[in-house]
Order: structure tokens, then sequence, then C-alpha cells
């Protein structure tokens, strides 16, 4: 049949935190590059503010994730206090 492709499967989460872990690497070594060409404190500030967008992408991907996972702790262990409240009367 055309179209019909249920057994494949696209490019997953797997691949986005690789293309991610690479764009974060080569900051990060492109940063110390500089730095050791240059080590002065216009060039660190000047490669703060080139890749502070990339730094706040960063954060904002690991934020989420983290804010599910403690606000999903929180909604579970109401939850069971709940449940315990209402059965051990």
């Amino acid at each position: 049949m055309r179209g019909d492709y249920t057994d494949v499967e696209g490019p997953g989460i797997g691949t986005a935190k690789i293309v991610l872990g690479i764009m974060a690497g080569f900051q990060i070594a492109t940063a110390i590059i500089v730095l050791i060409i240059s080590p002065s404190a216009q060039a660190a500030a000047y490669g703060l503010v080139a890749s502070g967008g990339w730094i706040l992408l960063i954060i904002g991907l690991v934020a989420g994730p983290l804010l599910f996972r403690w606000r999903l702790m929180r909604v579970r262990s109401r939850r069971a206090k709940l449940l315990r409240d209402e059965w051990h009367v």
C-alpha cells in the first residue's frame, strides 16, 4: 500500500538532544578558544552577549521538563495524601 508507513519512526527526542548537545558544545568550545586567544574582560563580555540567546534557549529547554517533573511530584503527593485521608478516617 502506498503511504502506509506505520513501522517507520521519524526523528525523536533523542535526535533533538544530540543536535542541541552539539550546538552547546560548539558554543562552549568557541568561547574557550576566544578566551585563550584574547584573555580579557572585553572578550568575556562579548562572548556572554553573543551567546546569551543560546544560554537562554538551553536554560528554557532544561527548565521546562524540570518544572513539569516538580509539579508532577507535587500533584502525586497531594493525591496520595487525599487518598490516605479519605480511607484512613
